[in-house]
């Protein structure tokens, strides 16, 4: 398999069920940069996110682990590439592609927002197309949970879409999503944003100095006249005067969407306006930037700091119902409990001091080395739910004679009733580290 995206804090990842030959996109997080960027809670708020939402028109999450130096979500893979890569490629939309769009990303806002979500991060990079056209929102880095009468401040976002309130620092609620939603539809209809300054300080001047007020005129030719009252609305400065405001049926029902098949849209049962033809529907060039490189002996006082924390101690997920049976390790029996997907505090700090354990043997690195993710990944997960603790992080290269010892033979297998994860290089080649 092969890189198809890359993130603030690693790449995104093709790779495959080995079983049932099933494709999914890897979220691959290294915990360095994690730390390095004060990103930790954000991370852990999409991985609980995750755990809780399901619907079409999101990129769902399958299986969550971890190793000693990285994190990694299991997703929906979605063949048909990015918007912005669509954006880049075509400039401007049609009348019928730009209502496809929004019908798409309204639908994902309207689930997220019943579910006390703002995902504030909605653009083109964070809607991804699958193999029949329709639009699914990735990303819940910097999204929060919101309830009636609390007060969310804080300014994450990526400048370009983000709304004034945001940019000021003041508190704010769904419209947030709205007014990104309104910038992206500006970006499709006249190929450009409202706001281009270079720098965050210059985006926030010009938002402040100038609401965006389209006239008839801005009209593009043959286009539904509703538009101009549509955009305008979307990106009023004043929350209360946003449309949406009012909730997200407001948009709906705005007459630019009359002709909008809601239900039709929502079973996904229309023809899409994008059709694919192939999958490397992505960047190419981008997915393989070379990445930012620190400090090694930095980078391993941060992933130590983290692990030692337990700060994600609950990241592990399955799909499946977990029933976990006991350890052959004393020291791990009876703390595994039965729950949906989820891996208990205590679970999940005895592994990580399995896997220290495991670490510290450095005379033993001659016969065990760890996987290098950087290459070619497949998806190794046995049907009957059995499966080497070792395996997630190592591989062992040479058997030993019957009479040998090792420290770590003790707390080798863990069985568990629903598949676990486990990424095996398809290579047969492991590198030392």
């Amino acid at each position: 398999m092969y890189a198809i995206g890359k993130g603030g804090f690693g790449r995104v990842w093709k790779v495959m069920h080995k079983k049932t030959k099933k494709i999914f996109a890897m979220k691959e997080m290294s915990k360095a940069k994690i730390f390095i960027r004060k990103s930790i809670n954000s991370i852990s708020k999409e991985r609980e996110f995750l755990s809780k939402l399901n619907y079409p028109f999101l990129s769902n999450m399958h299986y969550a682990f971890q190793t000693q130096t990285h994190l990694y979500i299991i997703l929906d893979y979605l063949s048909g590439g990015d918007l912005r890569y669509y954006i880049c490629k075509n400039n401007i939309f049609t009348e019928k592609e730009t209502k496809f769009i929004i019908s798409n990303i309204l639908l994902s806002l309207e689930y997220i927002h019943s579910n006390h979500i703002i995902h504030r991060d909605i653009k083109p990079e964070n809607l991804v197309f699958d193999s029949k056209g329709y639009l699914h929102l990735t990303d819940f880095g910097i999204a929060r949970e919101h309830h009636e009468n609390e007060i969310l401040i804080n300014s994450s976002g990526t400048p370009g879409y983000m709304a004034p309130e945001v940019l000021i620092k003041k508190p704010h609620s769904f419209e947030v999503d709205f007014y990104a939603l309104g910038i992206i539809i500006f970006e499709l209809v006249y190929g450009k944003r409202p706001y281009n300054g270079k720098t965050r300080k210059e985006i926030r001047d010009q938002v402040i100095s100038r609401e965006v007020k389209l006239k008839n005129c801005n009209l593009p030719l043959n286009w539904d006249e509703n538009l101009i009252d549509f955009i305008n609305g979307l990106l009023k400065r004043k929350i209360k005067n946003r449309l949406g405001h009012n909730g997200i049926s407001e948009i709906k029902n705005h007459p630019f969407l009359n002709d909008v098949n809601w239900e039709e849209i929502e079973k996904m049962n229309l023809q899409s306006p994008f059709i694919f033809y192939g999958e490397d529907n992505f960047d190419k060039s981008y997915a393989n930037k070379k990445d930012e490189e620190y400090d090694e002996l930095k980078i391993e006082e941060y992933v130590k700091l983290i692990n030692d924390s337990n700060v994600y101690c609950n990241f592990y997920y399955n799909e499946g119902k977990c029933n976990v049976k006991k350890l052959k390790d004393s020291n791990l029996n009876n703390n595994y409990e039965g729950i949906s997907g989820r891996s208990t505090s205590k679970q999940s700090n005895n592994l990580n001091k399995s896997f220290e354990k495991k670490s510290e043997n450095k005379e033993k690195e001659s016969n065990i080395s760890k996987l290098n993710f950087g290459k070619k990944f497949s998806m190794d997960i046995n049907n009957n739910g059995s499966f080497s603790e070792r395996n997630i992080y190592f591989k062992r290269k040479k058997s030993r004679s019957k009479n040998e010892k090792d420290d770590n033979d003790d707390q080798t297998e863990l069985n568990v009733n629903v598949e676990p994860v486990i990424l095996k290089m398809k290579s047969s080649k492991i590198n030392n580290e």
